[in-house]
């Protein structure tokens, strides 16, 4: 004889919390709510406030209402490009904003489609896709750090030449110089050679310069 089905029937207005929920199919929550270790293989919908810890749905998860993420939840999706989560005005006829399975962000006006996008391109490497990066608050700016194998530093010229050393440089990169402080006789700097993946060489249009370079390496 098969087991029976058991359908808890819960007055409407009556507070419940539960815990260590698993449900194979739909689990809809239509009032304030507190769900701890609960596993959702169908759909999970929550319209109203709830405070969800430890929850894994592997199907689509629903909400209307306010949620509070107390520990670990995980959306497991299948594709890469997958939304993760979406979000927009009322009015909007697009997401705004959507979060994607392969940890890309992406943003729009909600207007249109989504034109500007957030995304790991490469190891160690976050790129900015269709759009321009601006810094727009006065006062700020970009940060470099300086140190052993940087993309940035000084040199101090000596007789008018200095071979700066970092595994930083490569074949094709952009190498600016801005002369910081007045030493010696100071000429017109430049790059006179580089050796990928080691160092690249500043000299002076004048053998007495010892002036003081700074340095910023550009990848195209």
């Amino acid at each position: 004889m098969p087991n029976p089905t058991f359908v808890p029937v819960i007055a409407q207005g009556v507070d419940v919390e539960f815990a260590d929920i698993v449900a194979a199919g739909t689990l809809t929550v239509a009032g304030a709510s507190s769900l701890a270790n609960t596993t959702v293989t169908g759909t999970l919908g929550v319209t109203g406030a709830s405070s969800l810890a430890n929850t894994t749905v592997t199907g689509t998860l629903g909400v209307t209402g306010a949620v509070s993420l107390g520990a670990t939840t995980t959306a497991t999706l299948g594709a890469a490009g997958t939304t993760v989560l979406g979000a927009l005005v009322t009015s909007d006829a697009f997401d705004r904003f959507r979060i994607l399975t392969s940890g890309a962000h992406e943003f729009g006006s909600g207007a249109g489609v989504r034109d500007t996008g957030l995304s790991r391109g490469a190891a160690n490497r976050l790129d900015v896709t269709t759009a321009d990066l601006r810094i727009a608050t006065v006062g700020r700016g970009l940060q470099v750090a300086e140190g052993a194998n940087a993309k940035a530093g000084v040199a101090t010229l000596v007789a008018g030449t200095v071979t700066v050393n970092t595994t930083a440089v490569t074949a094709n990169s952009r190498i600016q110089l801005t002369g910081q402080v007045d030493g010696g006789t100071p000429g017109f700097q430049r790059v006179s050679a580089r050796v990928a993946g080691t160092s690249f060489t500043i000299t002076s249009s004048n053998a007495a310069d010892t002036s003081q370079v700074a340095w910023l390496i550009v990848e195209p």
